[in-house]
């Protein structure tokens, strides 16, 4: 089953950092499942005179996975400072610009429901909300959970099973596991009669066909998807099993992926850890303290390729 998020657009306002394919909850250490709604809080600041709006987040630090030479250390990195915004009250509006080295940026956000003239209360506009109170600001993004996809979808029409038949009848490696979530009918219908399969009985989750003189079986015991939010971005992770027989030979392939938490975050589980420089609010390359680039991992990938590809090929040899 594939769940999909669709997500509100988050404020870029209180993101007080991001990396290039993820980042992390700046209140906590934990990446969960979505729930309808996140909210941030902090405090802020008015300077009447420019028109400025200064938002602190009450966050000091973000937990990471860091490499470090060939090893990996989960540390606490400090966030950035506090975000300057130049505001206007339009009516019963409120504009909000960024605001970069003394001057007003061309990215606008607009929100309603407050009173003209004070920040005071509740401002919102569709996909977050902003609350000022005595000082304390929260902001609560609102979360698209809609799944979009088919609860009971159809694995024999995807992606996997065109490259399937291909690889049987070539001899080469499948692709990864994780296109058994793409469905491609034209792909299959085109690599069924290239490869002139012939399909002696078929279901969602599994097939029996015969090629090349031989009569092959595929199962998908499992493959899911699962929707995360990790505190300013949406990612999932997957889980596959599928079983692959020629009668007298079953290949296992277990694709496996899941965030990096401090359990997997070590030296021995590198090859298996995906990679990303990170970059500060403003899309800058973070750096340590001797100017180098600061990589973390936030996502561990196990594809189960290697093991499944040896028995796949010995399938095939004989």
């Amino acid at each position: 089953m594939k769940k999909t998020l669709i997500a509100a657009a988050a404020s870029v306002f209180f993101i007080v950092a991001c990396g290039d394919d993820s980042s992390s909850n700046a209140s906590n250490d934990s990446r969960t499942q979505p729930t309808e709604t996140d909210t941030k809080t902090g405090r802020y600041q008015v300077d009447e005179s420019e028109n400025l709006l200064i938002m602190i987040p009450d966050s000091t630090y973000r937990s990471e996975c860091v490499a470090v030479g060939e090893d990996f250390v989960w540390e606490r990195l400090p966030l950035n400072g506090p975000d300057t915004l130049k505001y206007e009250f339009r009516g019963d509006s409120l504009a909000l610009s960024a605001f970069r080295n003394g001057k007003k940026l061309p990215i606008e956000e607009v929100f309603i429901g407050g009173k003209s003239g004070k920040f005071e209360g509740t401002w919102s506009q569709p996909s977050f909300s902003l609350t000022f109170s005595d000082g304390k600001l929260s902001q609560t993004t609102i979360l698209d959970l809609s799944q979009e996809n088919d609860e009971n979808p159809d694995f024999m029409n995807s992606f996997f099973m065109a490259k399937l038949y291909d690889a049987i009848n070539e001899g080469n490696l499948l692709t990864t596991a994780k296109t058994i979530f793409e469905k491609d009918s034209s792909s299959v219908q085109r690599a069924i009669e290239e490869n002139k399969v012939n399909i002696k009985k078929n279901e969602k989750t599994s097939q029996v066909f015969e090629m090349k003189g031989k009569t092959f079986s595929i199962d998908i015991k499992n493959a899911t998807e699962t929707p995360i939010y990790d505190g300013f971005f949406f990612k999932t992770v997957s889980e596959i099993q599928i079983e692959l027989s020629d009668g007298s030979t079953t290949c296992k392939l277990n694709y496996s992926e899941k965030l990096v938490d401090k359990d997997l975050c070590h030296g021995e589980k590198s090859e298996f850890l995906v990679t990303n420089v990170l970059k500060n609010k403003r899309g800058e390359t973070m750096r340590d303290s001797e100017g180098n680039e600061i990589e973390s991992a936030t996502l561990y990938r196990d594809t189960g390729n290697d093991s499944f590809s040896e028995c796949f090929l010995k399938m095939n040899l004989d």
